[in-house]
């Protein structure tokens, strides 16, 4: 793998994105019902841990949102040059 290039099979799609906020709602679903809160520092942590994971979701989510419309826009100006 080249350095200076990411690496497309890690960037999810938008499903991937998706699920992943799916499995977050699911595991915090969970532990409000049927959890035990007994180490707070740790719960504070694995909170920390959670609320970066929805926001690496929501930037993951507005980084595809630019590329598909990158994307919609070169189709768009390619009919247009045929026209």
């Amino acid at each position: 793998m080249n350095k200076n290039k990411p690496d497309m099979e890690l960037i999810p799609s938008g499903g991937g994105v998706l699920s992943c906020l799916a499995w977050t709602q699911k595991e915090l679903q969970q532990k409000l019902k049927s959890g035990r809160f007994r180490d707070m520092p740790l719960e504070k942590a694995r909170n920390e841990k959670i609320r970066l994971l929805v926001y690496t979701c929501q930037v993951l989510a507005g980084v595809l949102k630019d590329s598909d419309l990158d994307d919609l826009r070169r189709r768009v100006e390619a009919l247009e040059e045929k026209e």
